[in-house]
């Protein structure tokens, strides 16, 4: 579910034919990164979920929030934001690792074994 935010035409011309965004998110002069089955992306970097290393997010409903994405290589950051759509986004991001993480671990299907 991608949260009321637009996808930017520049960021949908990037994702793949069977690409979907789960969640959009926005900081005052920030760019816009988007979650989607295979990865974080924004207008200037990617980061495949495999790679994502910590979710954070901080702040409350009075004060606003702000999200942390750490990666084998980097953090994306984002301030100033509803703290509940901080929330859903890194939601959206662990719901991706999760995916992830059991494409990966997931035995390979096979038929029934029969003994001779």
């Amino acid at each position: 579910m991608a949260d009321t935010l637009a996808v930017p035409v520049e960021l949908s011309a990037l994702l793949g034919a069977d690409e979907r965004v789960h969640a959009v998110i926005a900081g005052a002069g920030q760019p816009v990164l988007l979650v989607t089955d295979f990865r974080i992306l924004s207008s200037d970097t990617q980061i495949p979920l495999s790679e994502v290393v910590s979710v954070a997010t901080s702040g409350n409903s009075l004060s606003g929030g702000s999200l942390s994405i750490r990666s084998e290589d980097g953090e994306l950051r984002i301030t100033g934001v509803p703290f509940d759509q901080a929330q859903r986004f890194a939601a959206a991001v662990r719901g991706g690792l999760a995916r992830v993480q059991a494409a990966v671990w997931m035995p390979t299907q096979r038929g029934p074994v029969s003994n001779p």
